[in-house]
């Protein structure tokens, strides 16, 4: 026995000596063909374009990233001229028409030897692109049908444009007028081989479509002629050459559009009615609609509608077809694994989740289990029913559709006020403050269950049962027990007396599907005032140029300063003393004595393009007029930090304002136009009365005409909708008709992208008053009413509908002052109107001033039109004002609050930014914490041959707190295998071995081996490209431009590490038009500029992550997704991201649920 052990002792060290040379000799022979440089895509670009790439400052080799040691570049011709990469970035500008490579030249050190490699992209330069595209009703790719009904017209305008760069840089559009339309109209016939692979064939067939072009203002009309199935093929040709199609920024890899067109006589479709009010929606329901507890039944009646056109008022109709027969089924898996349809009758038949029979076209499904089934894997399926629906006329098939329906077990903490944000048990942002012996009443929102807020078997909004209201400490707050009005909101009265904090819990019972639960929330009630003084920063712009306020000012929030030609402007501060008491009443004062400062701002690193100076700006502060002069050129950009010091030291130096502005020269592309010699302003409206004329002036601003050029010689066209403007566009002068709210739209012929769009008020000459608490009847072509108010307060615009509310569909009517400006709803309270017969909003309005209530044409069910966006919309028929009484408010006081921040942010903890009036009336808003912002890695060490190294701990440079723990990296000579490919070369695999079941499966290492930051890995199975952003954390970098759906990952294995995706990097999917769904998981924390823009055909995302904010998701990141796209997301978050998604490019029609 000993002998064995001696001999494998001696064996063991043998082998490792035989190892070390090999490994050394594998170390030493390493060359460039061993690594691989990221080279840039190829790109193209205009003559005089300047165009910025980004380029890696890594080489990749053996699954690990080396930094490099130096980076050059240079052209092999004279066509193009680059700059030298800087932060990993490089510019190429146009010269001249042709090709030309950019040649990288780096090196990097491997081992402590210097190793250089050479790579290159190619750049097309052009003198001049043409491109062209469709604008009309809707976007369709040739794999989408568009419903067309025979009769039935479609129309759309084809632009034709032509792109180039003139000298000075700048960007041309050029609209081209005369050009040939071509249209193909065919049908796509199916054929097989005799291997049974299936291919189309394209059959020409003029009898299916009716095309009508006019060459006069290049528009294409098609109507439908015949049943059937049929594409059309439109292409633009212009001096004998085929265009492709683009908007400007980007090209199609086609010369042409399809339209593919489901063209019929008529249409039917199965419709769910569950209650005699509600109306009816599509058969094919979203599961959330249908949530069913265990033992609690339910009834859904089914109705089949028929769909067709009427030529003669061209429009489409419907009818109800009370004779169809429905029959309904369920699949039910058999015993091979295969699965059966099963009809449903009037005899209850058990599912495997649900109870369920069918008849009379009525659905009566009781739950029965809710214990979800786990498949191989430990997947747990959901507990879902799905019933199939098929519509019978005269014993034929019309329609299928379906139901779904999930099964639960019970609705604990599932409901509530809508209107307390605390998830019934936290008040870390939810608070009230209240003056001493001062009351205020406040909507706490409509009483929800799973987020709905209607009783659909009831016909009713959902009321809590019972409601206690429990004070913490009612010496110092108390509130009365909620009431719900007529539109299904609860009102409170919370009443303070002395000062102090207490909590106000509201405990409630509720009743659902026959159980009873019980639930709480809470609110903080401060009563009083922390005695503070502040500081605050203003500006006063002297002199020309623009400059814009931001009053949430911060390192994320600026405010911009526009230079006009000759580009310079000059800002004046000034600086008040704030200083609140106890009793909420502040005083402001100026301060003359103190000095300026002024430094450029560069953000961090990740916010670097947003950040990134452009161009020269000098600065010249003159403490002497306590101003600063801004002096740039044309495209220049800076952010700087503005601050200050108060000269008398006797004044407390905390609580200072600082400013952060963008300044910047007027963009070249910088091109707006306004009706008036000043910008329109998306709050105001032009106030008009009946009979008034109107004369239009447009000017148009650019970098050459900073002050403005009257460009009404370039006017095309005016145009709006309805009665109420009477347009002379030879004269440019419009008559105000008819009292309402319209909107007038001025087309330029410079571009065919330039048009304003000027909103107007008519003022009835009548001059027809609101009352409050008086019922008023609503025109159904439109409408304005005056309301002068007796007090100044609260007041609460009740909307009554005759038709329930379905989903975005939301009332007109707008609130404007004397001057035009809108007056937004108070942020305070919450309007509710999903599925309800009412829903109100409320405003601040002043005594003795002037408003304007008024609405456009109305909007009444009228059936199923085809569009979701259309389905079911429309408008209050009557309205009632009235004052929401308040002993907080005085009467003749008008709230001006002054902002200031009493509680500053720090890493981890939140800060508290106040607004104060001087009435006493505050309100408070939390700043978010940092997070930590400056992060540095200590004891890290480089791996060697021999000794393995420490990727280094991360910690935060501000609080000094470890953030991450680092890990051990494997000495270079030992090799590990890698689940995704770091590399496009593929890993040499290690020798497999057999597990315990005789499968085969690689060796790993027990030492993981990490990737160093900024190191970028490719997903051998979906091509996704991910790029290591920290410590175990990855950003999707780069999509499969092919991948028509893109399910993010929470986490990914690389090189046996797991790394945690925690973001999706800039235009990581930008102008992919594949990409037509997509998942972004629990862990992603933030979303890069333009990730997802120009995406037209992306109609589904589903956003798992609640983490998202408005600093962490990029600008314009979903600017140009399909038009009505359906996302998804987290229902607690619903509210905060449908406002947060509109801000980063998601458009109005787009169903955010």
């Amino acid at each position: 026995m000993e002998r064995k052990k001696i001999f494998s002792w001696i064996l063991a060290i043998g082998m490792v000596i035989m190892m070390l040379p090999l490994n050394a000799f594998a170390a030493n022979s390493a060359n460039t063909t061993d690594f691989e440089y990221s080279t840039p895509d190829d790109i193209t670009i205009y003559k005089n374009e300047t165009k910025e790439v980004e380029i890696s400052s890594y080489v990749y080799g053996n699954h690990k990233s080396y930094d490099l040691d130096s980076i050059s570049v240079s052209s092999d011709n004279a066509n193009i001229e680059v700059t030298q990469p800087s932060k990993g970035r490089m510019k190429v500008k146009g010269l001249k028409e042709g090709i030309s490579a950019v040649i990288i030249k780096y090196s990097w050190l491997y081992n402590g030897k210097k190793q250089t490699g050479t790579s290159s992209f190619k750049v097309t330069v052009k003198d001049f692109q043409y491109c062209w595209e469709l604008e009309g009703q809707g976007y369709y790719n040739d794999n989408d049908s568009n419903d067309l009904y025979i009769g039935e017209s479609k129309e759309w305008n084809v632009n034709l444009r032509k792109i180039y760069y003139k000298d000075n840089g700048k960007k041309y559009q050029q609209r081209i007028k005369n050009f040939d339309i071509i249209t193909k109209t065919y049908r796509k016939v199916e054929n097989e081989d005799e291997d049974g692979d299936e291919w189309y064939t394209e059959v020409i067939d003029n009898s299916l479509l009716s095309i009508d072009i006019d060459h006069t203002d290049n528009s294409i009309k098609v109507t439908g002629k015949k049943e059937a199935e049929c594409y059309l093929d439109i292409q633009v040709r212009y001096q004998g050459q085929n265009i492709k199609v683009g908007d400007g920024d980007y090209w199609e890899d086609e010369d042409k559009v399809t339209r593919k067109f489901d063209t019929k006589k008529e249409s039917y479709k199965i419709l769910e009615n569950s209650s005699a009010y509600r109306p009816m929606q599509e058969g094919d329901i979203y599961t959330e609609f249908h949530r069913l507890l265990v033992n609690q039944k339910i009834n859904v009646r089914f109705q089949l509608i028929h769909i067709y056109y009427d030529e003669q008022n061209e429009e489409r109709k419907t009818e109800n077809l009370s004779n169809a027969v429905i029959k309904a089924y369920y699949s039910q898996k058999e015993e091979s694994g295969e699965f059966q349809n099963v009809e449903l009758n009037s005899k209850p038949k058990l599912s495997r989740y649900a109870e369920m029979s069918f008849e009379n076209n009525t659905l009566t499904i009781k739950g029965t289990n809710a214990d979800p089934e786990v498949d191989e894997d430990g997947d747990y399926y959901d507990c879902e029913e799905w019933v199939g629906l098929d519509a019978y006329i005269n014993g034929k098939k019309v329609e299928s559709s379906g139901a779904s329906f999930e099964i639960r077990k019970n609705l604990e903490n599932e409901a509530g006020f809508n209107g307390i944000d605390n998830d019934n048990s936290e008040y870390d942002e939810e608070y009230v403050q209240l003056k001493k012996n001062k009351s205020k009443t406040k909507n706490i929102g409509y009483f929800s269950i799973e987020g709905y807020s209607w009783d659909w078997d009831k016909d009713e909004p959902y009321k809590a049962d019972s409601i206690e209201v429990v004070s913490s400490d009612a010496s110092i707050a108390t509130a009365t027990v909620p009431k719900m009005d007529e539109d299904g909101d609860y009102y409170c009265t919370f009443e303070g007396k002395k000062s102090g904090t207490a909590i106000i819990t509201f405990k409630y019972t509720y009743t659902f599907a026959g159980s009873s639960y019980t639930g709480k929330q809470k609110v903080e009630v401060i009563v009083g005032y922390n005695p503070y003084t502040s500081y605050q920063l203003n500006f006063v712009k002297e002199g020309s140029g623009e400059y814009t306020e931001n009053e949430e000012n911060s390192s994320d929030d600026h405010d911009f300063l526009k230079m006009s030609n000759p580009y310079n402007a000059t800002l004046k501060a000034k600086v008040y003393k704030v200083c609140g008491d106890e009793d909420g009443n502040t005083t402001k004062t100026e301060v003359n004595n103190f000095t300026l400062k002024c430094e450029e701002y560069e953000g961090t690193d990740e916010d670097y393009d947003e950040y990134e100076k452009k161009g020269t700006i000098k600065t010249s502060i003159d403490n002497s007029n306590q101003s600063i002069q801004f002096i740039g050129e044309a495209n220049a950009y800076c952010v700087y930090k503005i601050s200050f010091d108060l000269n008398d030291k006797t004044e407390n130096q905390y609580n200072k304002q600082e400013r952060y502005v963008s300044v910047s020269g007027m963009a070249d592309d910088d091109v707006y136009y306004t009706v008036g010699m000043a910008e329109n302003s998306d709050n105001q409206v032009v106030m008009l009365k009946e009979g008034e004329t109107f004369p239009i002036n447009v000017y148009r601003y650019d970098s050459e005409h900073p002050n403005g050029i009257n460009v009404n010689d370039s006017i095309v066209k005016m145009k709006s909708s309805g009665k109420c403007l009477e347009i002379n566009n030879n004269s440019k002068t419009i008559i105000a008709k008819q009292a309402a709210r319209t909107q007038l739209t001025i087309l330029m012929n410079e571009d065919e992208c330039d048009y304003i769009e000027l909103d107007f008020c008519i003022i009835p000459k009548s001059g027809k008053e609101l009352s409050l608490e008086k019922e008023e009847q609503l025109k159904e072509d439109g409408d304005t009413f005056v309301f002068v108010p007796q007090k100044t307060g609260q007041y609460k615009l009740l909307e009554i509908f005759k038709n329930a509310l379905y989903e975005n569909s939301m009332a007109g009517i707008e609130v404007l002052d004397s001057s035009g400006r809108k007056v937004l709803e108070s942020d305070s309270y919450y309007s509710s109107p999903i599925y309800k017969k009412a829903a109100s909003c409320v405003f601040d309005l002043e005594k003795g001033k002037t408003y304007y209530f008024s609405y456009d044409t109305c909007y009444s069910y009228k059936g199923y039109t085809g569009s979701r966006w259309d389905l079911f919309r429309t408008s209050p028929e009557k309205i009632r004002l009235s004052y929401i009484e308040d002993d907080d408010q005085d009467s003749s006081h008008a709230h001006n609050y002054i902002a200031t921040i009493t509680k500053q942010a720090t890493c981890t903890t939140d800060g508290i930014r106040t607004y104060k009036c001087s009435c006493g009336d505050s309100y408070q808003e939390t700043i978010k914490a940092t997070g930590h912002l400056h992060k540095e890695t200590r004891n890290k060490k480089e791996a060697t041959e021999t000794e393995a190294g420490y990727t280094g701990d991360i910690y935060c440079k501000d609080c000094n707190t470890m953030l991450e723990k680092g890990s051990i990296i494997p000495a270079t000579g030992q090799k590990q295998p890698s689940d995704i490919d770091s590399t496009n070369t593929p890993a040499k695999p290690s020798q497999p071995s057999k597990d315990k079941n005789n499968t085969s499966s690689t060796q790993t290492p027990k030492q993981e081996n990490s990737l160093k930051q900024g190191a970028k890995v490719t997903d051998n199975k979906s091509k996704a490209v991910y790029k290591v952003n920290g410590n175990k954390t990855v950003e999707y970098n780069k999509v499969d431009k092919k991948a028509k759906t893109a399910i993010i990952p929470t986490t990914v294995k690389v090189n046996g590490v797991n790394y945690q995706v925690t973001a999706i990097e800039a235009k990581a999917f930008a102008n992919n038009k594949s990409l037509k769904k997509v998942v972004i998981p629990a862990s992603v924390r933030s979303i890069g500029k333009q990730a997802f823009s120009g995406c037209k055909n992306l109609k589904t995302i589903t956003i798992k992550t609640p983490y998202l904010t408005k600093k962490s998701v990029g600008a314009k990141a979903f600017k140009g997704i399909y038009a009505k796209a359906t996302i998804k997301v987290p229902k607690k978050q619903k509210k905060v991201y449908q406002k947060l998604l509109k801000s980063k490019g998601v458009g109005k029609k787009a169903k955010i649920k």
